[in-house]
């Protein structure tokens, strides 16, 4: 699965929306973190309303009704996905599924976007990126699996797993695959290797806790599977593009 971004933008109490209704070349996929609006399907009746931490997806060429309810802060993405493989599953029109403190987790990173206006695309993509991913992940987990037992079981492990030492050897050798087959396997199915997907986690865990804690960094880079501090704040600035210690104050502002 690989993705393409037409547009990507963010608004902070939106009364209305400028594209009220119509329908689009491209998908439209729209994270909010305040308020609620309503999001209608003409042609099928469908219907929705999305609260704080919930996203909505419009497939492309799909006749669509959006409504303000109380004024909304939002990031909004407008996409293409190509390079589908048979494992991966397109989101469906409506609401993805996604836990919203995971959702919380990508949106306090997505809100960070800004500071770095020469990165904007390549940060958007990795946060349109988690979502599709995270949906991906969650939806087949709670359905009839259209991905592999093997990615499912992998990813189950790692979420339950974040405190401990994790390894793509170790991980292969309890999933009864090869090292060179797990890799093939996370690519495959997620684009994405098993080593990144362990980090993308852990740092996903770690804005969680430095957004919603008081836990002193150090014992947060513990929990998180990291052996030290420094280890922890490298990874986290490389993924996120600034230290633990400022996206808590960015996030505390």
């Amino acid at each position: 699965m690989k993705t393409e971004i037409v547009l990507y933008n963010t608004e902070k109490n939106k009364l209305q929306f400028q594209l009220r209704f119509g329908k689009s070349t491209w998908g439209i996929l729209l994270a909010i973190s305040k308020g609620s609006f309503r999001l209608s399907f003409p042609a099928t009746g469908q219907s929705h309303i999305f609260f704080p931490y919930e996203v909505a997806y419009v497939p492309p060429n799909t006749d669509f009704l959006r409504e303000v309810i109380e004024p909304i802060d939002f990031h909004q993405f407008t996409f293409q996905i190509y390079d589908l493989n048979e494992h991966f599953t397109p989101p469906s029109a409506g609401k993805l599924n996604i836990p919203k403190q995971q959702l919380k987790a990508i949106l306090d990173s997505a809100n960070m976007i800004s500071f770095f206006p020469s990165e904007t695309d390549e940060l958007a993509k990795n946060i349109l990126h988690r979502i599709l991913i995270d949906n991906h992940l969650f939806f087949n987990a709670a359905s009839t699996p259209n991905m592999s037992q093997e990615i499912l079981a992998a990813s189950n492990y790692i979420l339950q797993n974040l405190s401990s030492p994790l390894s793509v050897a170790s991980l292969a050798e309890k999933l009864h695959l090869s090292h060179n087959g797990l890799i093939w396997k996370f690519k495959k199915e997620l684009n994405i290797t098993p080593a990144n997907y362990i980090t993308m986690c852990r740092i996903n865990r770690a804005k969680q806790l430095l957004f919603d804690s008081d836990l002193p960094i150090s014992q947060i880079a513990e929990i998180c599977g990291y052996t030290n501090t420094y280890y922890f704040s490298n990874a986290f600035k490389k993924s996120e593009g600034i230290s633990p210690s400022l996206f808590r104050q960015r996030c505390i502002k």
